[in-house]
């Protein structure tokens, strides 16, 4: 097909398209379909961050972390500590815990994202000894079905078997999910 006839095609699918929607200009349209596209995409994004006070979690032991303040939350997913997801796709998910034991005992610190109660994906973790703080942080992408459920647990273990917190702020201890691909 030559170019001339290529562009008349094009004007008279551009004529269809103007009688459906009954306007006279075909961006429109393109606009409401692309809306409709992306819909999903608005409301399937939030990010919340452990608020006061700290959270205890005991040695060798895997807590959820509770308590958040949501900084933006575009759809109301973000309820009760956990992600809901409403539409089935692919998510982005960052996530931040930081660790403190006033004894300075902890030798093992990580964070753990958990889909419907189970581990998906683990953070960094961080190995050592006698230390007052460790931060654990990660990123990864996790297929959702809508209706499922992420949360954020902590993990850690100290050399005197004590108790340590995870620190309530929103740049140290933080949960970021949205939607990239449906």
């Amino acid at each position: 097909m030559d170019l001339e006839s290529r562009i008349l095609t094009l004007e008279n699918e551009l004529r269809g398209l103007k009688s459906l929607v009954g306007q006279s200009n075909p961006q429109v349209l393109y606009n409401k379909v692309l809306d409709a596209q992306f819909e999903p995409f608005r409301s399937c994004a939030a990010r919340a961050y452990k608020a006061a006070p700290d959270q205890a979690i005991n040695h060798n032991a895997a807590i959820p972390v509770s308590g958040y303040t949501e900084s933006w939350d575009t759809g109301s997913n973000f309820a009760s500590d956990k992600y809901v997801a409403p539409v089935t796709g692919y998510y982005h998910v960052d996530a931040r815990i930081e660790f403190y034991d006033a004894t300075g005992k902890l030798i093992i610190a990580y964070g753990e994202i958990y889909l419907n109660g189970s581990p998906v994906f683990r953070l960094s973790e961080w190995w050592g000894t006698d230390k007052s703080y460790a931060g654990s942080s990660g990123s990864d992408v996790v297929s959702l079905t809508a209706g499922q459920y992420l949360e954020l647990y902590g993990y850690i273990q100290t050399g005197d078997g004590g108790a340590a917190v995870m620190l309530a702020a929103s740049t140290l201890t933080f949960m970021t999910v949205h939607l990239i691909s449906i």
